[in-house]
């Protein structure tokens, strides 16, 4: 069955098909001419691992420009892959949401017939809005970023929004890898129940770094207290939440800050008769799991 036929997607399928696709046709053409040459097989690796990252940065932003782009450069009308029912890369995370986007997303997709014009401008607009856009994007750089890794150092990297996110370049210069830490997380996530808000787009992430460091795939899940506070009929966004709960959020979008502000909302949410899923998405680590590094401490001192 082809993926675009498939009732059930999710980010990982469609970052798993988008690997086999592009991916290795990129890094295939990449590594070829070494394999030729009788280059040894290090170098061969090397080759095939930055074209297959090249090939998913490339598929990343063809997936937005077949939503979002300008037909005078793409030579297609725009939305042309939603107006053929494709499940690009946006389209996966936003029915990776299992969410009030992801329904109605879905119901557009399912309607009889062609989709119209608004049928399409409808879709458009729930994708962006959902974050299915930012998201694409923020995923083609991250695969851009594997590839100049070998070119650059930490010095040269564009660290993005430091006004929002609070990252200083100096705490990444002996910062380890996703791949360095894989079996730490691993191991204070073990026995957990993870909780997160907006669970799809934070669990999308941890997937697919969990999938580009070769570890196979990634059963997680978790409690999302967006879904919880959207049952209850309160604000989405995490600050609004929080500030209609009474809950202090000091520094958002810092790595701490943010966590504990959740687990107060997660408790005010409980005494006002949110209902938690059943069963509770408890992790359990892959098989294909890392030792721990034993260079992180990931869990902080308790809120008193």
């Amino acid at each position: 069955m082809a993926f675009d036929d498939m009732a059930d997607i999710d980010l990982e399928a469609c970052l798993a098909m988008e690997a086999d696709k592009t991916g290795a046709l990129l890094g295939y053409s990449a590594s070829v001419g070494a394999v030729l040459a009788g280059a040894p097989g290090g170098q061969v690796d090397a080759l095939e691992a930055y074209g297959r990252e090249l090939g998913l940065a490339f598929q990343a932003v063809d997936d937005v420009l077949g939503i979002w782009g300008d037909p005078a450069v793409t030579g297609k009308a725009a939305g042309n892959d939603l107006r053929e029912r494709k499940k690009s890369m946006p389209v996966a995370i936003v029915l990776s949401g299992h969410d009030e986007a992801s329904d109605r997303l879905r119901a557009i997709y399912d309607l009889e017939g062609d989709l119209t014009d608004a049928d399409v401008a409808r879709a458009t607009a729930v994708i962006e809005a959902a974050g299915g856009r930012d998201r694409t994007v923020a995923e083609a750089e991250a695969h851009v970023r594997e590839v100049l890794a070998p070119f650059v150092d930490a010095g040269d990297t564009d660290l993005g929004r430091i006004d929002i996110h609070g990252i200083r370049r100096p705490w990444l210069a002996e910062a380890p890898g996703f791949c360095a830490i894989a079996g730490d997380l691993a191991q204070e996530l073990s026995g957990c129940v993870p909780v997160a808000h907006n669970a799809g787009f934070d669990v999308g992430f941890l997937r697919a770094e969990w999938s580009r460091a070769g570890l196979g795939p990634l059963d997680l899940d978790a409690v999302d207290t967006l879904q919880m506070a959207r049952q209850l009929g309160y604000p989405g966004r995490l600050g609004r939440l929080a500030e209609a709960l009474g809950v202090p959020l000091v520094d958002p979008h810092q790595a701490l800050d943010d966590p504990r502000a959740l687990a107060c909302v997660l408790v005010a949410l409980l005494e006002r008769g949110g209902v938690l899923p059943s069963p509770l998405p408890t992790f359990s680590p892959p098989l294909l799991t890392p030792a721990p590094s034993g260079q992180v401490a990931l869990r902080p001192t308790p809120v008193a």
